[in-house]
């Protein structure tokens, strides 16, 4: 479910009325795992300079974090009030799912010609956001991961195209 579409709960109901509130884009269910999957997606293609900046301070891991727990307590208002579009979701909320995970999505720009330095600073930034993010979800028993078209995992049982 696109958890963010402007005819849904979060925009209709929370959005609207409470500022500074943010939400995940797509909150879906594994019906074999009993497992909630809340993603979020940055395309950073052709930003690269503008977003270095959020990798490295720890200012993206925060917003995903506020998007996360933002949401999760949107998913438990709106089963609440009985929201028709959160409703399919119930089983996966109540009781509590055995699995809770957060994926963020995150597409960067490949450079062909980067140096090996600009290319392992890249990596070291990425590994540091992996690391912080999974740093703040560890003790709320969330799963977090990090990947892009290229790297997600068959375990996953998901994929893009």
């Amino acid at each position: 479910m696109k958890y963010d579409a402007e005819n849904g709960f979060y925009k209709q109901e929370l959005d609207r009325h409470f500022r500074d509130l943010k939400a995940v884009d797509i909150v879906a269910a594994d019906p074999r795992n009993r497992r909630l999957i809340l993603v979020e997606i940055k395309d950073f293609r052709g930003y690269d300079v503008e977003n270095r900046k959020r990798i490295t301070t720890g200012e993206l891991a925060e917003e995903v974090g506020q998007k996360t727990l933002h949401t999760i307590s949107g998913l438990y208002l709106g089963l609440r009030t009985g929201r028709a579009d959160i409703l399919p979701l119930a089983e996966y909320l109540v009781p509590l799912p055995d699995k809770l995970e957060l994926v963020l999505f995150l597409e960067e720009d490949l450079f062909a010609n980067e140096s090996r330095f600009k290319r392992q600073n890249r990596v070291t930034n990425r590994q540091n956001l992996v690391t912080k993010i999974k740093t703040m979800f560890k003790p709320l028993k969330i799963q977090s991961h990090i990947y892009n078209r290229g790297n997600i995992p068959i375990r996953a049982g998901w994929t893009v195209i």
